[in-house]
C-alpha cells in the first residue's frame, strides 16, 4: 500500500541501497594516502571488503545486479563508480591518475565480488595480500616515487 506498483517498489529499494552503498564508500575511499600510498591504498580496499562482509545484501545487489534489473540501477551503479574513480584520480600519483583509480576500481570490484561468490575460498585477507603483493612489486618495477 506504500507504493503504486511494482516499479515503484522496486525504485525505492533501488534509491535506499544506493544511499546504503555509496555512504560506505564515503567511509573508505582514500581522500589521502598518507606518507605510504600503498598502505593507504589497502586500508580502503580493507574498508571496502570489511563494508561487503558486513552488508553482503546491498553489495550483492550492486556488484552483481540481477539479470532484468531496472535501468535505474544500472545508472546508479554507474554514478557511484565513476565517484570512486574520480576520488581516487584526485589523490594517487601516476603518470595517468584516471587509468590507474579504474584499474584499482577494478580490482577492488573484483576482489568484492570473489568474496560474495565464495567466502571460504576468496576471504578478504586472501585479496588484501595479493594487493599488498601487487602494490609493492609495481612500485618495484616503475619509478613512481614509491620505496
Amino acid at each position: 500500500r506504500h507504493f503504486d506498483d511494482l516499479a515503484a517498489l522496486l525504485q525505492a529499494l533501488v534509491e535506499r541501497e544506493t544511499v546504503r552503498a555509496l555512504g560506505q564508500l564515503r567511509e573508505f575511499v582514500p581522500r589521502e594516502l598518507g606518507d605510504d600510498p600503498r598502505e593507504g591504498l589497502l586500508a580502503g580496499l580493507r574498508g571496502y571488503l570489511q563494508a561487503v562482509e558486513s552488508d553482503p545484501v546491498t553489495w550483492r545487489l550492486m556488484l552483481v545486479p540481477p539479470e532484468g534489473a531496472p535501468g535505474l540501477l544500472g545508472e546508479r551503479i554507474a554514478m557511484g563508480r565513476a565517484a570512486v574513480i574520480a576520488q581516487l584520480a584526485e589523490t594517487i600519483d601516476s603518470p595517468d591518475p584516471e587509468l590507474t583509480a579504474r584499474a584499482l576500481s577494478a580490482l577492488a570490484d573484483e576482489a568484492a565480488r570473489l568474496l560474495l561468490a565464495g567466502p571460504a575460498r576468496y576471504p578478504a585477507e586472501r585479496a588484501l595480500d595479493h594487493a599488498r603483493w601487487l602494490l609493492f612489486s609495481a612500485a618495484r618495477q616503475t619509478d613512481l616515487g614509491v620505496p
